[in-house]
Parts: structure tokens; sequence; C-alpha cells
């Protein structure tokens, strides 16, 4: 036999991205644990609360109060982690970006640098500047979106398992 202490809907002690697993809350006197939780609901100022939990909980001779802190504290420390994974993740995307956009750049590059004597031969043929320019940025764009066909393509493409 127990005694129903409480009931309540959901609550997510290891994170968000946890799924949350049915609670029974006990006394302690009915289960004893080597460690608890205390929660409190308090309208004082968040210094204050916590300085006199801190001195109240020196009182009780059976029990001390460690590692006190506030909710928000509790829930900055548990997404710590994947905000930090999800930081990581962003950096080396914008670093892929990056290599990407010089990568792209530096092909570019070197085929307009071997087609200089092409471009003088139109340039004395009679094309114009702009015709050259529209010539190079077609071949640009067409192999940027060859690029990028080939990249959404390849996801979609996973070995049979």
């Amino acid at each position: 036999m127990r005694t129903i202490v409480g009931v309540v809907r959901s609550v997510k002690h290891h994170g968000p991205g946890v799924e949350t697993q049915p609670e029974v809350y006990v006394p302690q006197s009915q289960s004893p644990q080597r460690g608890m939780y205390l929660a409190l609901r308090a309208s004082c100022r968040r210094k204050v609360c916590l300085r006199h939990s801190r001195s109240s909980g020196r009182t009780e001779r059976r029990h001390s109060i460690s590692n006190l802190a506030t909710e928000e504290r509790r829930f900055a420390d548990l997404v710590q982690r994947p905000r930090f994974l999800a930081s990581l993740l962003t950096c080396f995307a914008v670093l892929a970006l990056a290599l990407a956009i010089v990568g792209t750049f530096g092909v570019a590059w070197y085929s307009i640098c071997q087609r200089t004597r092409e471009f003088g031969i139109r340039f004395s043929l009679g094309a114009q500047k702009r015709d050259v320019i529209r010539l190079v940025l077609g071949r640009i764009l067409r192999m940027v979106a060859a690029g990028i066909a080939v990249g959404l393509r390849a996801p979609s493409q996973r070995p049979n398992s």
C-alpha cells in the first residue's frame, strides 16, 4: 500500500527531446531514496529565495540542500549540449558553403583565363563586351546548375538495405 502524493501530466526530467515516461510520486518515508528533487514556487526575488532556501536547508539535520538552481538555469543546462551541437553544425555548414563558393569561383576563373585568346579573337571580329560577358556567365551558370542538380539528386539515391 502506498499513499498517492500527487498526479501530474507529463514531466520532462531529462530534457525537451526525451520522451516522457509515467511518473509516480510517493512520500520519502514509503520509498527512501538517496537523492531527491525539491521544487519551490515563490513570489520573492530570485536571489532572496535562493539564499532563504539554502539557509533553511542547513537547519534541517536529516537533509541537506545542494545544487540549488532556478528552473531557467536547469533548463539551460539541459539544452546546452544540443545548442552547442547545432552551433557546431551551423559553423561546418557555413564553412562548406564558403568552400563551395571559393571552389566554384576558382574553376570559373581558371576557365576564363584559358579562354582569353578566344575572347581576343571575338573582340577583334566585332563582338561587344556584353556578348562576351553573357557567354562567360552562361557557362558559369550552367556549371552551377549542373552542380546543384547533382547535389539535390544525390541524397535521394540511397542504397537498398
